[in-house]
């Protein structure tokens, strides 16, 4: 029973290809584990086994120190790959999926202008007990201060987003660098990233409103 289940996952996903090729290139969405694997990747430093071990529930649930230790030297190989994934791509494009104020339609530039600019940051924890010790800062972000749109195409945006003007921004990305620094008057494990693209969804998700890409 479990092998055709198995089988007739497979041709569901294959038909999701077929209907919508861009399923296979959504993009994926970082979450805490990741951003902390990308920084010490970065940095070059040496993984803190014990608190990176946090992530997992395995390791959380061990009854002593002896089935944690247990747990951990199966979790390092795990971890390695998952690193190894998240800096070589494996995963497609990564993304920082968020909501973001759509400002008032400047007519002079012909744009949106967003709630964002090159000191906007996003914060992560590298495990559970600890808050927000990394940041993720944006080199290129200057250029993505303003969503370029034509008036017609502005207005139709306008009357999908509704009177709260938010939307849904996917901000696909790569790493680029990773150092210490104060942000916010805290010392965080910085990343610096390039964005590459960030695309428009209306808040169900159910609405593309479109995107900006990076200058090249």
């Amino acid at each position: 029973m479990k092998k055709i289940h198995l089988i007739f996952s497979q041709i569901f996903f294959l038909l999701l290809l077929t209907i919508n090729p861009s399923f296979a290139q959504q993009p994926y969405q970082v979450e805490d584990i990741d951003m902390a694997l990308i920084y010490y990747k970065l940095s070059g430093t040496q993984f803190p086994w014990k608190e990176i071990a946090q992530n997992y529930p395995e390791y959380r649930k061990a009854s002593d120190e002896f089935a944690r230790q247990d747990v951990l030297e199966k979790l390092k190989l795990r971890i390695e790959e998952q690193a190894k994934e998240l800096m070589e791509g494996k995963k497609k494009s990564l993304a920082i999926i968020t909501r973001m104020d759509i400002k008032e339609y400047d007519f002079d530039h012909a744009a949106f202008p967003l709630d964002f600019s090159e000191n906007t940051y996003f914060s992560y924890a590298s495990y559970p007990s600890v808050y927000e010790d990394i940041a993720v800062t944006f080199k290129n972000g200057s250029q993505f201060t303003m969503w370029p749109v034509s008036k017609e195409e502005a207005r139709k945006i306008t009357q999908q987003i509704g009177s709260g003007r938010e939307v849904v921004a996917t901000i696909e990305f790569i790493p680029v660098s990773a150092k210490s620094a104060k942000i916010s008057y805290r010392d965080r494990m910085v990343i610096e990233v390039n964005i590459i693209k960030i695309s428009f969804q209306s808040l169900d998700r159910k609405t593309k409103l479109g995107f900006i890409e990076a200058k090249k």
